[in-house]
């Protein structure tokens, strides 16, 4: 793996405290020594996630927050004596989620024209501004040519009529990676929509997308060696059967027994969570999975796998399934020791994230299933596992956003209490009164070495730009990458969008709106010569996996 080298710093030397040595950073020097900084000051109010409407966690970042708007936010760079430069982004009414080129010169982020619902501008799209200020564009627009099936029926039009474009980052070669819900989809799990990971050249040309998820995949970050890190949620609720239907949420007072002969045990009362059975040969359904991984992939979408395994402790090791295991993992961030790769993550103790954008803390976790144990570490900044499980506290601070500093450092968000926020207030716009919320928690910058140590505040007085109630969020260093590889894509074939020109194959019932037959449709062949997912002997047990020899035939299913 090539060295991460940043200009005008080499990534200092960090080491975990597991390994011993950890170098330390005063705290007083970690203020005095910052290189220039991309953030958002993210406006205190915000509207109301579409679900969870009294949580009054953070705009963006995941989960409920991706509903929401916080108008009048602003994109900010802070200079290294800590003066502050707003930048100019006329029609926009909030931004958040920038990164920063890999020549240190470009900034690419997402930024919303308007909140009212169901238009044609509805919702994020990617915009681009040079570091000076100068060069504001449009990258991604509201030009997606797909026919919405039964648009006039079941609400269709207003669950997939508008989308998102968010999380945008640089590649080595100049493309852009970003997650998008231009692919309509609803998650099993409270019908979020669905995203994907999308490619484009730095232009936005040649757009495509690189991934097929049925819960969500977000936060997409470069390696040094031309992968993808990103943020996989894995949630099914759903069951095979070929007669019948599984319902993702059946509420049924009594068990139900299906044409297969599947049995759905009896789920009254239950808003969220799945129905469990058992199957017509006897084995029972297991509980659905509902976790958020570490995943890598090539920028073609291929080698798609698991990055960093992230346990809280040795007890759950071998959970790993979304029940009350502790491997959720979100905003991945890569710090830099040498020639070896930490990734610093949010990781939110309620054990969803998709609940509230609170009850955060950053955890620091090594690649590679041989670290297994090694990552079975609590959070560093903000709230703890042992503080919210052991002790049943889960009050603030809170952490997210962690980001790499070129001297090894990491840039956060750490919430304080300040009961002088506002709470509530209005944004007029087009006709409409939107109500915002906010807590009392304002967000502040901070850094702190690798082990958690030598914390400090970003000096930062957003009063100068009469910003004063607003949370510092998403910040990143403005610094130049070298010596970071590209992959090119050894998959070119771009799939469509477009659910009516899709349908399913062999002898299967059609969709009734699709455009194509069984038989016009492209089809794929699986090979896969070890179905058994257990790693070597010398390797940590990893859960989930059948027995070698105990499976008879592999079957695939249509979901």
């Amino acid at each position: 793996m090539p060295k991460m080298w940043y200009a005008p710093v080499l990534l200092g030397l960090l080491l975990l405290i597991s390994t011993g040595f950890v170098p330390k950073v005063s705290a007083a020097k970690q203020a005095a020594e910052l290189p220039a900084l991309i953030f958002v000051a993210r406006s205190h109010l915000a509207t109301a996630d579409t679900i969870f409407d009294k949580e009054l966690g953070p705009a963006g970042q995941f989960g409920t927050g991706l509903t929401k708007f916080a108008p009048g936010s602003k994109l900010v760079r802070r200079d290294p004596d800590g003066t502050l430069f707003v930048y100019n982004t006329p029609g926009l009414v909030d931004v958040q989620a920038p990164d920063v080129s890999f020549d240190g010169t470009r900034i690419v982020f997402a930024g919303a024209t308007t909140l009212i619902p169901d238009t044609n501008n509805s919702g994020w799209r990617l915009y681009e501004i040079n570091v000076d200020g100068s060069g504001f564009h449009q990258l991604t627009f509201s030009d997606r040519a797909i026919t919405i099936p039964n648009a006039a029926r079941y609400l269709n039009q207003r669950a997939y009529g508008t989308y998102d474009d968010l999380f945008p980052a640089y590649l080595a070669d100049g493309r852009i990676v970003f997650a998008s819900t231009r692919y309509p989809a609803r998650a099993h799990y409270d019908d979020r929509r669905v995203t994907n990971l999308y490619v484009m050249d730095c232009d936005g040309g040649n757009m495509h997308r690189i991934t097929s998820e049925r819960g969500g995949i977000l936060h997409p970050t470069p390696l040094p060696d031309g992968r993808i890190l990103a943020t996989r949620w894995w949630v099914n609720f759903n069951q095979p059967s070929e007669k019948g239907i599984y319902n993702r949420i059946d509420n049924a007072d009594r068990d139900q027994t299906l044409p297969d002969g599947t049995t759905i045990y009896a789920n009254p009362d239950e808003q969220f969570n799945p129905a469990t059975g058992r199957l017509a040969d006897g084995y029972e359904i297991r509980n659905a999975p509902n976790t958020w991984h570490l995943m890598t992939l090539h920028p073609d979408g291929s080698n798609f796998q698991r990055y960093a395994w992230t346990p809280y402790a040795e007890w759950a090791l071998t959970i790993d399934s979304g029940q009350s295991d502790t491997y959720h993992a979100a905003q991945p961030a890569l710090v830099s020791q040498g020639n070896e790769l930490f990734v610093a993550f949010t990781a939110q103790q309620d054990g969803s994230m998709v609940h509230s954008t609170l009850k955060t803390g950053i955890r620091v976790a090594r690649p590679g299933v041989a670290m297994l144990y090694a990552n079975a570490q609590d959070a560093i900044a903000g709230l703890t596992y042992e503080k919210a499980w052991q002790r049943h506290d889960s009050s603030p601070p809170y952490a997210l956003h962690p980001w790499g500093l070129p001297d090894g450092r990491i840039l956060y968000a750490q919430s304080e209490n300040d009961d002088s926020l506002p709470s509530a207030g209005e944004f007029p716009e087009g006709g409409h009164v939107f109500t915002l919320q906010g807590s009392t928690l304002r967000y502040r910058l901070y850094t702190m070495n690798l082990d958690g140590s030598a914390k400090a505040a970003v000096p930062l007085d957003l009063s100068t730009i009469n910003m004063a109630t607003a949370d510092a969020m998403d910040a990143k260093p403005i610094v130049a990458r070298t010596g970071w590889s590209a992959l090119p894509d050894t998959f070119t074939a771009q799939p469509t969008d477009d659910p009516t020109l899709g349908n399913l194959p062999n002898t299967l019932p059609g969709y009734g709106f699709s455009k194509r037959s069984a038989t016009e449709i492209a089809t794929a062949t699986i090979h896969n010569p070890n179905i058994y997912a257990n790693a070597g002997l010398d390797l940590p047990y990893v859960n989930n996996s059948p027995p070698p020899g105990s499976v008879a035939k592999v079957e695939l299913w249509v979901d």
